[in-house]
């Protein structure tokens, strides 16, 4: 149906080339000069009239005048064409799967004797209200028709588009609710639906309502609530796309944004429409084309865009397709998260930082990092390169982290204790056996892997914080203690009052004498690194955990100020204390505070499995490793005792 009300072709049939190159592809065009109604609706909308807001005064109608047009057109002698029924849907809609012989039929079925079904409006309340899409019974509506009418023109505001004179009408007497029935929703599907219980294959007509490509679409498809703000948006729909991005992680919106990609008219015929000229239609059209293409270049090159995005169809192909059943760690599986029995569908864990963001750049591998540590570092190079990560569950976390990033580029377990990695939740994973325990006492993995160009044998190893030293100390680790490597050490997620002085004791009683004072000396070997603790996205102010202040169980954005009150704390320790030098800082808090998505089953602490996000860990590392002294000093000296490699490799000979 185009309408051509106040134009300068209003009584034309002759079609433009927007008209044309639809009739090519089997689409019969109905131009409408006016209403049956026109004079109805201008009396109604005196002021759209003067303004000569045309396109307002008949667009938002012409579907109420579809039994004319059913007759004057002959649409149901048409050959395969149901004789009772329309589907009618707006234009702002894609067709997201095949409608069936059967799904027509089933929808003439469920009718029965209705005169019109449409469907929910911003909610999946069971309430008819949205009539972007509707099945009519043609010959009750016609019969029906001229009730609505004069409903409309006796009310006190006259209509401003047909939803209202069909809602009014079938609120106006109990006895007319039977004529309308509510249409089965994934007719009328919302990119800000959560899509569960549903799937993609069940969705039959996907509604653009509200947010539209280049109107919020493709933020809510990357999640990315900041970004809501600078969209020039209505109001009302606001809510709507932070809704697309908390109760569906964006999954609608960016299987929309691809499906319209796909299914959009080759740029040859949109070229060939925008020629049509200015005065018509579709050069509006050609603007609003050209706008939603400029906004969204601008927006990825702007500093505000999104600084995590989801990885494109064909990125993502070659992570979905990896079978990971036979690995052998479950948490190294995309999606899998710390307790065994919860999982993010692979698609969903897939985000990687933006690379449009000037600060994204490449990010180092955790194999970067042990290039340069046994380049700048190590003097022995076929000593083990010994990594401790020492905290609480985020630093085991890390530990697997790191096993999975290697087991991933060609090394291979030679020996492991994974017992008192995770605890009873952690699952089968804890319960892991290699060919050999060389240190039983001490959660470790230790891989080898000959083709590496450095570091051909990596020992991954995890402590609390309060244990490290002790665990170094060990008869059967002092091998470990006297070759040294990094101690990556965290803590704060336990500590949840700002000023009782949690993270303070902590680190004074455990690392700091490590690095300083005489116990400094027996341990002058190894690289202290203080990794940030990551932001937790609890339904809070700040989204830190808060007892009593919880607004949900669900893990949402951070929608207050951000408060990293307890990194902060941790570098001001380390700078009265003199050893910011000695221990620099991995840097991760603020790039993770975007990432709510990989949290899951209320747990909005620990992450789940994402390679992409340790990536900004181990790029960390090295800027960090990097700025310690590699040339031989009292404070700083590189690892040299030929005898302690000798005795780990007879200890390794032995096993």
């Amino acid at each position: 149906l185009v309408g051509r009300f106040g134009m300068d072709n209003e009584n034309s049939t002759e079609p433009k080339k927007f008209g044309k190159w639809a009739e090519r592809k089997g689409v019969k065009v109905i131009h409408v000069p006016r209403l049956s109604f026109q004079d109805d609706v201008i009396r109604g909308n005196p002021s759209r009239f003067q303004k000569k807001m045309f396109a307002h005064l008949q667009g938002p109608f012409l579907r109420l005048d579809i039994p004319k047009f059913v007759k004057e057109h002959g649409l149901f002698d048409m050959p395969n064409v149901c004789k009772h029924h329309v589907l009618y849907t707006d234009v702002d809609v894609i067709f997201a799967n095949r409608i069936t012989q059967q799904d027509v039929q089933s929808l003439s079925k469920s009718m029965g004797q209705a005169t019109v079904s449409y469907g929910r409006e911003y909610t999946k309340d069971h309430q008819m209200f949205n009539t972007g899409v509707m099945v009519m019974n043609v010959e009750r509506f016609e019969q029906d028709l001229p009730k609505m009418l004069q409903q409309a023109r006796d009310e006190e505001v006259y209509p401003l588009h047909d939803q209202q004179i069909l809602n009014n009408y079938r609120k106006a007497n109990d006895t007319l609710k039977e004529k309308f029935q509510l249409l089965p929703m994934h007719y009328n599907w919302k990119a800000y639906w959560g899509l569960e219980p549903s799937n993609f294959s069940q969705v039959k007509i996907l509604h653009f309502h509200g947010p539209k490509l280049g109107s919020g679409l493709e933020a809510m498809a990357k999640c990315n609530v900041a970004a809501i703000s600078l969209i020039p948006q209505k109001a009302a729909y606001k809510p709507h796309l932070r809704q697309g991005i908390c109760c569906d992680r964006g999954r609608t919106a960016e299987w929309s944004v691809e499906a319209i990609h796909r299914l959009k008219a080759p740029i040859d015929d949109l070229c060939d429409i925008a020629a049509s000229g200015s005065g018509t239609n579709t050069s509006s059209d050609e603007v609003v084309i050209k706008g939603d293409n400029n906004r969204e270049d601008n927006f990825r090159t702007n500093k505000d865009a999104p600084l995590w995005d989801r990885l494109s169809l064909e990125e993502s192909r070659n992570h979905l397709s990896r079978d990971c059943s036979a690995h052998p760690f479950k948490h190294c599986c995309l999606g899998q998260c710390r307790q065994e029995d919860a999982q993010l569908e692979k698609k969903d864990a897939l985000w990687k930082l933006n690379e449009d963001r000037e600060e994204s750049g490449h990010l180092a591998k955790l194999t970067d990092v042990l290039d340069y540590f046994a380049s700048n570092i190590q003097s022995e190079s076929n000593s083990s390169c010994n990594i401790i990560f020492a905290g609480d569950s985020l630093s085991s976390d890390h530990a697997m982290g790191a096993a999975c990033q290697l087991l991933s580029s060609g090394y291979k377990l030679t020996s492991c204790n994974t017992k008192q990695l995770g605890g009873p939740s952690y699952g089968s994973d804890g319960n892991v056996t290699c060919e050999s325990n060389i240190y039983p006492t001490t959660a470790h993995v230790a891989l080898e892997n000959d083709m590496a160009k450095s570091c051909k044998k990596v020992l991954i190893m995890y402590t609390g914080i309060d244990t490290v030293a002790g665990h170094l100390r060990l008869p059967g680790n002092k091998i470990i203690n006297d070759v040294g490597g990094i101690i990556v050490f965290n803590w704060g997620v336990h500590c949840n009052e700002e000023n009782d002085g949690c993270i303070h004791s902590k680190l004074r009683s455990t690392i700091l004498p490590m690095v300083k004072g005489e116990d400094g000396t027996n341990y002058k070997q190894w690289r202290f690194l203080s990794r940030e603790t990551e932001p937790q996205h609890f339904d809070t102010i700040d989204g830190s955990y808060k007892p009593g202040e919880h607004r949900s169980q669900n893990c949402v954005p951070i929608s207050g100020k951000v408060n990293n009150w307890r990194n902060q704390q941790v570098a001001s320790i380390l700078l009265n204390n003199g050893v910011s030098k000695e221990i620099q800082t991995i840097p991760l808090f603020d790039t993770l505070v975007p990432l709510w998505q990989l949290h899951h089953q209320g747990d909005c602490t620990h992450y789940c499995y994402n390679p992409f996000r340790f990536d900004v860990t181990w790029n960390g590392m090295l800027k960090a490793l990097s700025t310690f002294e590699t040339d031989k000093s009292e404070n700083q000296t590189k690892v040299t005792s030929s005898d302690a490699v000798r005795a780990i490799g007879k200890v390794n000979e032995k096993e």
